[in-house]
């Protein structure tokens, strides 16, 4: 999955972002800076 704007939007998206961040959780994400950011995730 790819959501942008993570950064700038980091309120809007803290549910979201919580949710694909979470070391026990079924996604690896990273976070790619710039304009915004971008959270690229993908399933374990």
């Amino acid at each position: 999955m790819v959501c942008d704007n993570v950064v700038s939007g980091r309120r809007e998206y803290a549910d979201y972002l919580e949710y694909v961040r979470d070391p026990a959780g079924p996604f690896l994400s990273v976070t790619v800076p710039g304009q915004g950011g971008l959270e690229i995730s993908m399933k374990r």
